[in-house]
């Protein structure tokens, strides 16, 4: 599953939860460039979406 946002019309990759083993997903985000780096975290969709707010919430922003 991928969250992307599209400032100024253009598509951008954010988020993704990927690799699922059973309902365990590793948390990776996208640099300036797009490019995918794994922040380490792990858990189900639910629980990182809570630590995604908490600790990657400027990458969910545009500016």
């Amino acid at each position: 599953m991928v969250y992307a946002i599209e400032p100024d019309g253009a598509k951008a990759n954010r988020v993704r939860f990927s690799g699922s083993h059973g309902q365990t997903f590793p948390l990776g985000v996208a640099d300036r460039n797009g490019r995918w780096a794994n922040t380490g975290e792990t858990g189900s969709v639910e629980g990182l979406v809570t630590t995604l707010l908490s600790q990657f919430g400027f990458v969910l922003s545009d500016r």
